[in-house]
């Protein structure tokens, strides 16, 4: 058996790179707070937007809820073609008479 340093230089290797192709990453995760702070918005605006139809599912750990960053990207790029706002920016409505 390995000795533990070699275990943990094997896991890091493992974890960081060197592997096999055939390993799949774990996915960038984001929970409540940090779409909050992404879409500036309050944590219970955030927690409102995922009960909607067409909110990517998350998972539910014991911290809360956790979604798939690239989740979260697809879902911000399918507003915008669209053409609806994201979360925490302003509707885009036709320009005032006279512009500014």
């Amino acid at each position: 058996m390995p000795s533990p340093s070699t275990q943990n230089l094997m896991l890091s290797s493992y974890l960081f790179g060197s592997h096999n192709d055939h390993v799949n990453p774990l996915p960038e995760l984001c929970g409540t707070k940090e779409l909050s702070e992404r879409w500036g918005i309050s944590r219970q605006a955030v927690s409102e937007l995922t009960r909607r139809p067409g909110f990517p599912v998350g998972r539910r750990i014991q911290s809360g809820p956790v979604w798939a960053l690239a989740d979260i990207d697809e879902w911000e790029s399918s507003l915008k073609e669209a053409g609806r706002p994201i979360p925490g920016e302003r509707p885009r409505g036709p320009e005032p008479a006279g512009g500014r």
